[in-house]
């Protein structure tokens, strides 16, 4: 089984957007057991008897949403003399503190079992203490996911405090509880300590700056965590500006997600300016923020220069024309950054018009996304201009602009005539009418087949940046 993140942010458009991290395994590997959401509880009743008595030995379990509840004390039972399951999903199931306090038991024992997914189980301070007192002792446990339960400042503590004895947990999940500063405090030391940690979410903590600080603080001594995730946990400038800070000495951390933080210009600068000395952070997600011009500014001025930083995403940042302009002129120059997420601003046609030369002399961005940015036809024109010379881009995203059936005719006739490269054009909820959806394929078949124009749409946009999946 491998373990991996999700960071809510594909390759280059292949899988799925979303807007946080959650811990995933592979499930590709025959041995899994898939019980179906319809299985009745005799069925698994049945299949826990199989594996306790050696008849299945599969190497993972998922058991997610199936709300077995009481069934956990016979599956812990089982795994208690197994030797062959190394994943165990119980995402949404009511374990609770009782479920929680008898895995915490089994966990003692185990020697094998890897991967453990608890999220969303209303697990409490009880469960959450009897688990950081069996990570003291377990030495096989390498994922952790116990995003969606009920951990609050106390429990949270005493779960980061058992991280400095663990030798082998690799891949936290703490995502949508109630750490606070105390619970933010003690990861910190946990961080400064030398942990083994390479991916940690805290994502909706309620953490907010002072929190902040205290990770930051453990951040500039800290030499194993290659992602964190910040997002939603109203950090603001200050604590933008403490993580900016601590960037500088930091040469492990590759992917920091800090949407939805309230990160203004002052705290936009600051990750401005450390992106000048910083040369690992290679995705930054700084969407739902407002940074405005000074930070943009500052941003942008650090993006021309920087050779690490591959994905970016401003999405939802207040970002209008007189914005852009430096960033866009910035990537002209740029050869590193691959992926641009910058959906649901106020760029316009105006804005978009200082796309086209970027656009002609950028050849190394693969994948942008201007959806939601008012860009109407004379703004589809200006890209059809950018796309005629540009030859890097795989995926475009226009959905949701007002485009007419007019402005999209530009645009295929400019991918028709000069662009043989782009590969997923996003169309969608442009009002586009069933004939001309059906011209405007047609145009596009002398493209080689190669290109796949969108007009629904999407259950989750394509960005790389909000789905690219990383391994550890």
């Amino acid at each position: 089984i491998t373990a991996w993140f999700l960071c809510r942010t594909p390759p280059l458009g292949k899988q799925q957007k979303a807007h946080e991290m959650d811990i995933a395994t592979d499930t590709a590997d025959a041995a899994m057991l898939h019980v179906g959401a319809e299985g009745s509880t005799l069925d698994m009743t049945q299949t826990i008897l199989d594996i306790k008595e050696g008849t299945l030995a599969p190497t993972s379990i998922n058991l997610a949403h199936h709300f077995i509840g009481s069934l956990v004390e016979k599956i812990t039972a089982a795994l208690e003399e197994n030797d062959s399951i190394t994943a165990l999903d119980l995402t949404c199931n009511n374990v609770g503190d009782v479920g929680a306090s008898r895995l915490a038991a089994m966990l003692r024992s185990s020697m094998i079992l890897q991967v453990l997914l608890l999220r969303d189980n209303a697990i409490g301070p009880r469960g959450v203490k009897r688990l950081a007192e069996a990570l003291r002792e377990n030495d096989s446990l390498t994922t952790l996911d116990l995003s969606a339960n009920l951990i609050d400042e106390a429990a949270g503590s005493l779960l980061a405090a058992s991280l400095e004895t663990s030798a082998t947990l690799l891949h936290l999940n703490l995502a949508f509880n109630g750490l606070r500063t105390q619970g933010a405090r003690q990861l910190g030391v946990a961080l400064a300590s030398g942990v083994p940690l390479q991916s940690l979410d805290l994502s909706h903590n309620m953490i907010a700056g002072d929190g902040c600080a205290f990770v930051s603080a453990g951040l500039r001594s800290n030499s194993s965590l290659q992602a964190l995730n910040i997002s939603g946990n109203c950090i603001g400038d200050v604590g933008a500006q403490q993580l900016a800070a601590a960037l500088s000495p930091n040469r492990t951390l590759r992917i920091l997600r800090l949407a939805d933080n309230g990160i203004r210009k002052e705290g936009g600068g600051a990750l401005g300016l450390a992106l000048t000395e910083n040369f690992t952070i290679s995705e930054l997600d700084l969407s739902r923020n407002y940074m405005w011009e000074d930070g943009a500014q500052v941003l942008s001025s650090a993006i021309g220069g920087n050779r690490t930083l591959q994905c970016l995403s401003l999405a939802s940042s207040g970002l209008r024309r007189q914005h852009v302009q430096p960033l866009f002129a910035a990537l002209e120059g740029n050869t590193a950054l691959t992926d641009l997420d910058l959906a649901a601003n106020s760029i316009e046609e105006v804005g978009v018009a200082l796309l086209v030369a970027t656009l002609h002399a950028n050849h190394t961005l693969r994948s942008l996304d201007l959806t939601f940015n008012n860009l109407r036809d004379l703004g589809a024109q200006y890209v059809a201009q950018g796309l005629e010379a540009n030859k890097g881009l795989t995926f475009l995203s226009l959905s949701d602009n007002h485009i007419s059936e007019h402005g999209a005719r530009k645009l295929a006739a400019a991918l028709k005539a000069h662009n043989a490269v782009l590969q997923t054009l996003d169309l969608s909820l442009n009002g586009l009418s069933e004939q001309g959806n059906g011209d405007l394929a047609a145009r596009l078949m002398m493209v080689g087949g190669q290109l796949t124009l969108r007009h629904e749409p999407l259950r989750a946009k394509h960005a790389h940046f909000v789905n690219s999946s990383w391994h550890v």
